[in-house]
């Protein structure tokens, strides 16, 4: 059994060369190829190099069209994250005026206890009071 699939093995595996000249075997024939020249190459260069740009301005038109597709660095690269933040329209926090109502609240009796209602907090609340008493 070994030695048939060693044998089987050995009969399926070509070399490089077979391989090469199989590849060389499939292309047509050497008069319908074109030579490549200095001038050839450079024409053809130039013109891969415009469709890219091409193609790359086109994903680009696309993605902003969706509003999706462009990374997180040519996004801050490109700088329009500034234009956002200049063109908000929202409502600064005016921190003095809630500081004011708060004292205010206050100072006619309110109390008000932080995490009030959250289970987690209570729970470290619980558990502080109970270190403090020694209980724990």
């Amino acid at each position: 059994m070994k030695s048939q699939k060693k044998l089987e093995d050995e009969e399926e595996k070509i070399t490089l060369e077979q391989f090469i000249e199989t590849a060389r075997h499939q292309l047509p024939p050497s008069s319908e190829l074109r030579p490549v020249t200095a001038e050839s190459f450079t024409e053809w260069h130039k013109a891969k190099k415009a469709a890219d740009e091409a193609a790359d301005m086109k994903k680009k038109e696309l993605a902003k069209e969706k509003g999706t597709g462009i990374t997180g660095r040519d996004f801050f690269q490109s700088g329009e994250y500034k234009e956002d933040e200049e063109e908000e329209d929202g409502e600064d926090w005016d921190l003095s005026q809630f500081r004011k109502e708060l004292e205010e609240a206050i100072g006619e009796g309110e109390s008000f206890h932080l995490g009030a209602g959250n289970p987690q907090v209570e729970k470290e609340a619980m558990t502080e009071a109970a270190q403090a008493n020694g209980s724990v």
